[in-house]
């Protein structure tokens, strides 16, 4: 039983009432107060109505309270009914029997005042259950209960009351009504307010009250109805749910009402500008929930726009809400929704209010624009997913190499930071190196975050066949090249990564290039045409592989694919000038592959423009196009003073959408040149096809700007000789004279562009620079390839070849004057005069394939030795043109296979030579069987290479001599050199190389040498002078004695000051001036200051050198 009482609360404390008995007349609560009073105790089931003679049960508000009623009332406030009821039957006092219904409660009393040291009941030992109580007595047994000591002495009424308030369990107010006349009866309905009110009003020291301490302390559920957090309206309804026991609900200041179901609905006037509503709601034991909401009220009218994420860094794939509105003045929401979305930086896709995260990672910006408003930008960052897989770095590696394990998510991005573990008795982990001792499937467990995934490393065996992929799928469209990848693989599929050998590649489809390709790190990858038509058929391949006693043929198919228009991609420049309009874009339907599609249906795109621009000659913001392929379209700013970006987008119905931002802007004052090219590709080294670019203007920003007065533009081309390859021609197809390697075109005031035309009878590519007053320079190439396919060439007449040795032999495609022709996709056919002696690709037949982009055609041969000579054929039809060549094979008993290089004067062997002085090249060839060459026969095949010809004054011809092979010659220009040495019959040899230095001889002139010939107007330029050798090398070394010469300078365009030579850069000059180079100097700094647009300089009375400003 003790043990019972112990688990009483502390809170409890010793009662003791000795009551004295007084009757008065006090000051009543309302009927309102005595019944809410009785509904809340009655809601925690502290008190209950009595059962009325007539079966009814009323809350008998007006009959008096005893002492042991009162004592219940408070033992269940206090949470120990339970206890109680253990206790009913117990006689705690002498005048109440076990049998007494209050029993357990008085006995729950009793017990808890001995505990405490207090006595309950009176000096004689009795209760007396059935006596009534006044309220003075009801609120001092409760303040015991709480532990708060009532009053004494003879004045403990008005003590009591007085402590009761400093204690906060009664206002002066409740004292008034509850304790006018402290000896006044306690009715139940006046017992039951003043309870209820100390109940309510105490607070423990964890801050709570005897009703949420005993009974609920948990808050109600309030919860509110969406409102807008913007909005122009005047007013708003603020309605929610509360729950069905809450006592009461405040909005703001203002008490609502709630129905039954806890339902509840206010309107609230709203300020213009920021407005914070409160709603809170109370239950019976006083547990308050509040909510707060935040409301501006603003003009409507569009003023901003403001995006949001509830996170910039984002993991690939995820989708978040992207919080976009267009708000007024107030920052309140207009609801508009037809705004712009731009995803910049291939971060992912916007819809239905959603931003689907890319799958790759990186950065980018989300930009949202409507009509005229400054648009708004977000900074997103797309980091990796969770773990989704485990990779090899490489896709497959060999028994006992160590290989690092990465973790992945699901589109392929690196997590790091993953752990990594095996089940595998014959495979080792250490952090992330994987090592297998047999060959085989092996799957790893990576785990990052809690997330865990799984992966198959992958340990191959013996090379035994090939399989076939095509990475990007097969689609039948004969425009475009396509990949498709030879593997490959062991007996289980598991790619072979050391096997780098020759395999050559037969199919139905056009393969373009060489059908052999060397394989790497187990892939050999080869490029192919499928026909159109072809769709749902197979192309089928068929891969060869050969090497001493292995052979290897495997057969496989790949189904095509029926090509399919799937997006439309919009290219458009960067600016629109809103004054000098001159804008050209272009739209294309792309194919499931990024391919433009040039064939089949067309497509009805709707385009459309956001911003300051209308569609060319429309006054219209959308146009509807029939797109079959490429379709060029253009706009217009809508005046000539608007700024702003613009937005074009293009949608057609099945196709992925386009979008591109074009900015307008007011072209200022030109400020640079700019070389667009127009032709697409490599023109024609010949006298009819011409490569063709545009010079255009730019203003400081780079908006395209036209000329505001006649310029004078100079075309410079680099190269050796470019006046005799090259012809300019001008927009009107005039010819342009070359003045050195400079020609010079008017850029008339009011163009936007000059058109430039080029004819070469060489192939190659040359740099050309445009520059001109006042302007910054621009550059370019112009490319020229050979002509249409005249021959075949194999590049020798013969070679030297080991029998049963694989070689690979290579035709190329020339033109007629003896270029290259890169062309691919030729049909070549090889064959041998004796095919029964050898194989080409493996087989004793002949051998077809094509050519590849650089228009070469290449063939796998073994001879065997059985005949010394063969003939090798290679024929092509071109235009129905024969195309052929022949070469001799020998089969020899050995080959070069290395060269040893050493260089030699008449001082001995040196690696640094002076100019002009006589080099003898000395080559000991080593051949295959380690054995030194040694007789005259091998000569005529060497051939030295690495200098340019016009260098060499002599022969570089071999001739043999005793011990070495030689070439002697004088190089004339100095610089540094790799001359390097091969025998042009020999096939798969390494050349020997050897590095020599060429240093200038005497000093015998002075010249300018450098590269610079461009200066700043008004600032002075450094110059070099020096000292040349008679190839116009710097001496290696000065003049024996001093040596003065003479510089003058002459303004050849524009200037209005004399233009000056000086000794320092700030010193006094002139425009001409004597200086000395002191003995043995090879070099002296000397400066010149000009405000001309072009100078020339001359030494001791030479050649003008030319000079141009920068800007």
């Amino acid at each position: 039983m003790m043990r019972l009482w112990k688990k009483m609360t502390s809170a409890l404390v010793a009662l003791c009432l000795v009551l004295s008995v007084a009757s008065s007349t006090m000051a009543a609560p309302t009927s309102a107060e005595v019944e809410a009073a009785y509904d809340r105790l009655k809601h925690f089931g502290i008190v209950a109505g009595v059962l009325m003679p007539d079966g009814s049960t009323s809350p008998a508000l007006d009959m008096t309270l005893t002492r042991a009623q009162l004592v219940t009332i408070i033992v269940r406030a206090f949470g120990e009914e339970p206890t109680a009821k253990v206790l009913q039957g117990a006689s705690a006092f002498p005048d109440v029997p076990g049998s007494h219904w209050a029993s357990g409660y008085l006995a729950v009393a009793k017990n808890i005042a001995a505990n405490h040291n207090f006595a309950v009941g009176y000096p004689d030992g009795s209760f007396q259950p059935e006596r009534t109580v006044t309220v003075v007595e009801a609120l001092a047994f409760v303040m015991k209960f709480l532990g708060i000591e009532p009053g004494t002495g003879a004045n403990w009424e008005a003590d009591t009351v007085a402590r009761a308030r400093a204690a906060g369990l009664i206002t002066a107010e409740d004292a008034t009504k509850y304790l006018g006349t402290t000896s006044a009866s306690a009715t139940r309905g006046l017992a039951f307010g003043l309870i209820d009110t100390v109940f309510y009003n105490y607070a423990s020291v964890d801050g709570l009250n005897v009703y949420q301490k005993y009974h609920d302390n948990e808050p109600p559920t309030l919860s509110l109805d969406p409102v807008p957090t913007n909005t122009s309206l005047s007013s708003v309804t603020i309605s929610g749910t509360a729950g069905t026991d809450v006592d009461d609900v405040f909005v703001d200041s203002e008490r609502v009402s709630v129905d039954a179901n806890g339902r509840f609905s206010v309107v609230v006037s709203l300020d213009p500008g920021v407005n914070e509503i409160e709603i809170s709601a109370r239950d019976w034991a006083g547990n308050v929930d509040t909510k707060k909401v935040t409301i501006s009220r603003g003009t409507g009218v569009a003023s901003k726009i403001t995006v949001s994420l509830a996170d910039r860094n984002l993991k690939a794939g995820t989708a978040v809400d992207l919080d976009v509105k267009i708000v007024d003045d107030a920052g309140v929401d207009t609801g508009i929704k037809d705004f712009t979305v731009t995803i910049g930086g291939d971060i992912g896709t916007y819809a239905d209010g959603k931003f689907i995260a890319g799958g790759k990672v990186g950065r980018g910006t989300i930009t949202v624009s409507y009509g005229d408003l400054a648009p708004a930008t977000v900074n997103v960052t797309i980091v990796a997913g969770d773990v989704a897989t485990v990779e090899a770095e490489v896709p497959s590696v060999a028994p006992g190499e160590p290989v690092k394990l990465v973790a992945k998510d699901e589109f392929g991005n690196v997590v790091s930071g993953a752990t990594f573990s095996k089940d595998h008795t014959n495979a080792f982990l250490e952090g992330d190196m994987f090592i297998a001792t047999r060959p085989g499937k092996y799957t790893v467990t990576a785990t990052k975050d809690g997330k865990t995934a799984t992966g198959t490393i992958y340990v191959f065996g013996e090379h035994v066949g090939f399989a076939f992929e095509a990475p990007q799928g097969l689609v039948s469209n004969e425009t475009a090249e396509q990949t498709v990848n030879v593997l490959a693989v062991d007996d289980e599929g598991n790619l072979v990564t050391n096997f780098n050998g020759l395999v050559s590649l037969e199919a139905n489809v056009d393969i373009v290039g060489d059908a052999s390709v060397e394989a790497k790190n187990g892939v050999a990858s080869f490029k192919v045409l499928v026909p159109y038509g072809m769709d749902g058929l197979d192309a089928e391949f068929t891969a060869y592989y050969s090497h001493g006693d292995k052979d290897i043929r495997s057969t496989g198919s790949i189904r095509i694919q029926a090509q399919v228009a799937a997006k439309l991609a919009i290219e458009a420049p960067k600016y629109l000038a809103i004054n000098y309009p001159n804008f050209e874009g272009t739209l294309r339907i792309l194919d499931q592959a990024g391919n433009p599609v040039e064939y089949g249906d067309s497509y009805r795109v709707t385009m459309t423009i956001t911003g300051p621009a209308y569609f060319a000659g429309t006054s219209s913001k959308e146009i509807t196009l029939d797109v079959a392929g490429t379709t060029p379209f253009e706009i217009e700013p809508v005046d000539r003073y608007t700024e702003g970006t613009i937005t074009i987008r293009a949608t057609a119905s099945g196709l992925e959408s386009a979008t591109a931002t074009v900015e307008a802007r007011y072209a200022m004052a030109p400020r640079s040149l700019k070389f667009v090219a127009i032709s697409e590709k490599a023109a024609q080294a010949d006298e009819h096809d011409v490569y063709e670019f545009e010079l255009r203007l730019e203003d400081r920003n780079g908006v395209p700007t036209v000329a505001d007065e006649d310029y004078s533009v100079t075309l410079t081309f680099d190269g050796t000789d470019v006046n005799s390859k090259l012809t300019v021609l001008d927009g009107a197809d005039d010819v342009v004279p070359w003045n050195g390697n400079r020609v010079i075109l008017p850029f008339r005031e009011g163009s936007s562009r000059v058109r430039v035309k080029v004819l070469s009878n060489a192939t190659g590519t040359f740099k050309v620079t445009a520059s001109a007053t006042g302007l910054v320079s621009a550059s370019g190439t112009v490319a020229f390839a050979s002509g249409e396919p005249d021959h075949l060439d194999f590049g020798s007449d013969e070679y030297g070849l080991l029998a049963g040795t694989d070689y690979v032999i290579t035709v190329q495609l020339k033109d007629g004057k003896g270029n290259p022709v890169a062309k691919s996709g030729v049909k070549v056919e090889f064959s041998l005069d004796r095919p029964e002696y050898a194989l080409l690709n493996g087989a004793n037949r002949a051998y077809t394939t094509t050519t590849d982009a650089e228009g070469r055609a290449s063939v796998r041969v073994r001879l065997l030795h059985y005949v010394e000579t063969f003939t090798m054929t290679a024929s092509a039809e071109y235009a129905g043109k024969t195309l052929d060549d022949t070469v001799t094979l020998r089969v020899v008993p050995s080959v070069p296979r290395t060269f040893s290089i050493t260089t030699w004067t008449s001082e001995g062997q040196r690696a640094t030579v002076t100019a002009g002085e006589v080099l003898q090249v000395r080559v000991t060839v080593i051949d295959n069987n380690g054995l030194k060459w040694s007789d005259d026969r091998l000569a005529s095949r060497l051939v030295l290479e690495g200098i340019n010809p016009s260098y060499v004054d002599g022969s570089t011809d071999f001739y043999w001599d005793d011990d070495y092979y030689v070439a002697s010659f004088r190089i004339l220009k100095a610089g540094n050199y790799t001359l390097r040495v091969t025998d042009r019959t020999a096939l798969n040899v390494t050349p020997g190389t050897r590095t020599i230095r060429v240093v200038g001889g005497e000093a015998v002139g002075l010249a300018y040498i450098e590269d610079d010939f461009s200066y700043t107007k008004n600032e002075p330029k450094e110059i070099i002078i020096s000292a040349v050798d008679d190839e116009n090398n710097k001496a290696s070394k000065g003049f024996s004695s001093d040596r003065d010469f003479t510089v003058r300078i002459t303004a050849v365009e524009g200037g209005r000051q004399r233009p000056e030579v000086r000794l320092t850069p700030r010193g006094i000059g002139d425009d001409e001036m004597t200086f000395t180079m002191r003995q043995n100097s090879t070099s002296m700094r000397i400066y010149f200051v000009t405000d001309a647009d072009a100078v020339e300089i001359t030494i001791d009375g030479g050649p003008p050198i030319r000079f141009e400003a920068r800007n």
